[in-house]
């Protein structure tokens, strides 16, 4: 049996894309490049898709297991892929389909096809080409004109939806950080605004909350408060203003993430 030989095209500009610039962006941006540049590789041999096995507990544990990376870098870049729509459930549950994947990749077999339809095509269209070509060009022109005004008209509201994006982004990588992860629905959108502009400070708030002696996780007596209620409100008792310890805790915090 003849052997067929899969590929991918990556495209020049795949790195210049804006989705591309955002991951590669943020913080630990080329880990999840990576990953996704793994991901797309292990579906070529089908069509695209990749399928949770439930061999783990998760897609995402399975997904690291599989392409050898963190967990935790997998599942951020999942959240990451989803916000974009590079990523999208298939016809089932346990399906999951990358965009890119299934326009970029074929085999031998696929492209000896794609050379004989285009020449069966050419030959059909000689004829007809001169008559054509007056009415593709006005087509053309208003395809143009129309694609210009339509993103004329929508410029602002992408970037407000860009932004929210970001803070969305931002507010999935505290969250995840954060031990009790409860009442996350309950957190408005002004408030990620604000936790937002707060930034990798949040990430400090978290360690500190955390290694308080009286919590029961360290052998004390509180329970740990829900995500929804620091969030909110007790994440500003342990800002760097606010919170005195003798020391500096800037050194022992990663910002390597969203």
């Amino acid at each position: 049996m003849a052997k067929k030989y899969f590929w991918l095209k990556l495209k020049e500009d795949f790195f210049k894309s804006k989705e591309m610039k955002k991951l590669r962006r943020v913080a630990g941006g080329d880990t999840f490049s990576i990953i996704y540049l793994k991901m797309i590789l292990s579906s070529i041999q089908t069509e695209g898709k990749l399928f949770f096995e439930s061999v783990e507990d998760t897609f995402a544990e399975e997904l690291a297991y599989e392409i050898d990376e963190d967990k935790e870098n997998v599942e951020l870049t999942l959240g990451f892929l989803t916000k974009h729509k590079l990523i999208e459930y298939g016809d089932h549950e346990d399906e999951f389909i990358l965009d890119y994947a299934i326009n970029n990749i074929g085999s031998e077999s696929d492209s000896a096809e794609r050379v004989r339809l285009f020449r069966e095509r050419k030959a059909l269209q000689c004829n007809e080409k001169l008559l054509q070509v007056t009415k593709c060009n006005t087509e053309r022109e208003k395809e143009k004109e129309k694609e210009k005004k339509k993103k004329e008209k929508n410029i602002d509201q992408k970037s407000s939806v860009d932004d929210q994006l970001e803070i969305d982004l931002f507010f999935d990588s505290i969250w995840i950080k954060y031990p009790k992860k409860q009442g996350k629905s309950s957190i408005s959108k002004t408030q990620k605004n604000k936790l937002y502009k707060v930034g990798d400070e949040l990430f400090r708030c978290i360690e500190r909350y955390i290694s308080e002696p009286d919590l029961k996780i360290n052998g004390g007596w509180k329970e740990l408060q829900q995500g929804s209620s620091f969030f909110n409100k007790t994440y500003l008792e342990y800002m760097d203003k606010e919170y005195k310890n003798g020391g500096n805790d800037n050194d022992r915090y990663s910002t390597d993430i969203f």
